[in-house]
């Protein structure tokens, strides 16, 4: 009285029956047709649209979206991770049924990072979806000073800053620089802008020692752990009157 036709029936699909009984004198007649409709497939993948597949210079605060699923998705597993097949990050999340997830906490600066979306329904899960990445923004590095070089004596009080480009894609550079170690009485925070130079306005006092701290910044934020650097000026003679 039970019978399981090998394979598996069509998903979502009308299956119509009819049971014949039958003895050594012959099988039932007029037995009625029924029917019943099987479950609905399991969804298909589907792709990130933000940010797309091999995106480069992505903010590490992003949110993760992707394109809404065929096949009657009821939501979403995501497994996110900094290595091909990893889960550092999410593990297999259910995040519901929604097209866009912001992980909490940020990724990593300059990290490649790993997506792999698995829509499932009340059948199952997606099968074969394929891992997605992307890379994010670096912050840039520190630099330091060309001229005057760190230590350097009897520099000119004239003498404008100069030093080495960071790399990271800087967009810019801030400057603190004082007459005391960590000091900013002339320079506090001061965003030069994306150059390399910058003359601060007068002169540097005489004979001091004048610190400097170099921040290079990107939209990712501020290098961190610049080193202060420092030289000393030129002692000042006076005219001397015959």
């Amino acid at each position: 009285t039970t019978y399981n036709p090998a394979g598996d029936f069509p998903f979502n699909t009308t299956i119509y029956v009819k049971i014949k009984p039958y003895n050594g004198t012959g099988s039932a007649s007029g037995c009625s047709e029924q029917s019943f409709t099987t479950q609905i497939a399991p969804p298909s993948c589907t792709n990130l649209t933000s940010p797309a597949n091999g995106a480069t210079n992505v903010a590490v605060t992003t949110a993760l979206t992707w394109a809404a699923a065929s096949g009657s998705p009821t939501g979403y597993r995501l497994d996110v991770g900094t290595s091909s097949g990893g889960t550092q990050i999410l593990n297999n999340f259910d995040v519901g049924n929604v097209t866009t997830y912001n992980p909490a906490g940020d990724f990593p600066f300059g990290a490649t990072i790993y997506v792999k979306i698995k829509p499932y329904n009340g059948t199952g899960s997606a099968s074969g979806c394929s891992e997605e990445s992307f890379t994010t923004q670096s912050l840039p590095s520190c630099t330091s000073l060309t001229n005057p070089a760190n230590g350097a004596t009897n520099i000119a009080v004239t003498s404008a800053l100069t030093w080495a480009a960071a790399t990271g894609n800087p967009t810019g550079y801030r400057l603190d620089v004082g007459t005391s170690s960590g000091g900013t009485n002339i320079l506090n925070n001061f965003d030069v802008g994306n150059v390399t130079t910058y003359d601060p306005p007068g002169d540097f006092p005489n004979n001091a020692s004048i610190y400097v701290k170099i921040k290079p910044y990107n939209a990712a934020g501020s290098a961190s752990g610049c080193t202060e650097e420092s030289f000393s000026t030129q002692i000042c003679i006076p005219n001397l009157v015959v």
